[in-house]
């Protein structure tokens, strides 16, 4: 038994020497003789790059760089997953490191690219009339020494000018899931995230339909039409057949446009319930309950409000405070010089218009409304003038019972 083991220990080496290298200086190879990078692991055509390097730069180029890093000719498992590093050069003594999480797969998923740096985006293009996926580098980002770390296969990474590129798409982004509590992207077919982002979404229905299959917390969705724009959804779970855990919108909130071409904003938000929107009975869907529009009237119970506030429908409250300046309240009636008019003239009005003087016919408020502050303000004058008409009145009652007093005498 001895004998065996010291046998295989000893043919152990010649078995790793096969696929390995460990050279004193240079690459380490693991899986394979000939390394790229200073260390490289090789499984099953897949290698796992430490710090390999990349060949060009963005020094000097006045428009923008491509980082090229797999073509469309290469085979169908082509792909990368992890960081690219490079050295920010910011003047001749400050220099940073610059560095891109990215990953993408051909064929399978799209990827996305997470940096600090703005305008920084995975992007197709043409290079020598082959198709690429790449790395788009804003211009005048000074950049050099790049290297990547991490797994990669089918990839032939290179720093390229713009004026070598053509057909530049960007890639969508697909989803990112952080334990199923997080998801990005455009792809949203799963249930169980907390936060929820839809992009380039084709259109959002009123009934909110369109997000019912979204997840318990927020869901935000981008795009829309020129009816709805971007949506956020409160949902929360419920339980259907077979006790199948599905989440439910329970209200929105919805941003608009008055029209296409008007950059004015319109927000719109509702509670989801059981409705008759269009005369084909009750179905489940948003009402249009409160409007903010474009010029910052709110509205509810209406889409078209023509004031800070119309209400269309019942007002219950326990205080209503309206502010009015001195000079428009009415005690300006009991001033010697104020005009009153004398009673024949307000019975021969109240005979011709059907109203007090000063006061709305029921014809105009039911076509345009009335003011409570200027109503209270009309009332309040009309009280004050009556009150001036009893105390002329007491004074003609008391000169007639002092008449009739001497007549007795």
């Amino acid at each position: 038994m001895k004998k065996i083991i010291t046998l295989l220990l000893l043919s152990t080496p010649l078995l790793v020497r096969a696929q390995n290298t460990f050279p004193s200086t240079g690459n380490v190879g693991i899986g394979t003789a000939t390394p790229s990078a200073p260390l490289e692991v090789n499984n099953n055509g897949q290698s796992y790059y430490v710090n390999k390097s990349i060949s060009g730069s963005t020094e000097g180029y006045t428009g923008k760089a491509y980082l090229l890093l797999y073509s469309g000719s290469s085979s169908q498992l082509a792909g990368v997953s992890g960081k690219i590093s490079a050295i920010k050069i910011e003047n001749a003594t400050n220099k940073y490191t610059w560095s891109a999480e990215v990953n993408s797969t051909k064929g399978i998923f799209e990827g996305f690219i997470m940096t600090a740096e703005k305008d920084i985006r995975l992007v197709h293009v043409s290079y020598n009339n082959v198709g690429y996926t790449a790395i788009e580098i804003p211009k005048e980002l000074p950049l050099h020494l790049f290297s990547f770390t991490g797994y990669a296969q089918g990839v032939e990474m290179q720093v390229v000018s713009e004026q070598t590129v053509s057909n530049v798409t960007e890639v969508l982004p697909g989803p990112i899931n952080i334990g199923r509590n997080l998801q990005i992207g455009s792809n949203m077919n799963g249930y169980g995230g907390g936060l929820y982002v839809k992009a380039n979404a084709s259109s959002l229905a009123s009934s909110g339909e369109d997000l019912q299959s979204a997840a318990d917390g927020i869901i935000l969705a981008a795009g829309g039409n020129t009816t709805y724009g971007p949506a956020l959804e409160l949902a929360t779970t419920n339980l259907g057949a077979n006790n199948i855990a599905f989440p439910w919108g329970r209200s929105h909130i919805i941003s608009t446009t008055n029209s296409v071409d008007d950059g004015t904003g319109r927000m719109i938000l509702g509670t989801k319930r059981l409705m008759d929107i269009d005369g084909n009975g009750e179905r489940w869907n948003y009402g249009d309950d409160i409007v903010i529009d474009g010029v910052g009237n709110v509205g509810i119970g209406t889409l078209k409000p023509s004031s800070k506030l119309a209400v269309n429908g019942i007002i219950l409250a326990k205080r209503v405070r309206v502010s009015q300046s001195a000079s428009d309240w009415p005690d300006y009636v009991f001033n010697k010089s104020y005009p009153l008019a004398s009673l024949d003239s307000v019975e021969a009005f109240i005979n011709d218009n059907k109203h007090l003087p000063g006061i709305p016919s029921a014809t105009t408020v039911e076509k345009e409304g009335h003011d409570l502050g200027e109503m209270q303000k009309a009332m309040l004058q009309k009280i004050e003038e009556l009150t001036l008409y009893v105390i002329e009145l007491k004074k003609e009652n008391t000169e007639i019972r002092k008449q009739l007093k001497k007549q007795k005498k």
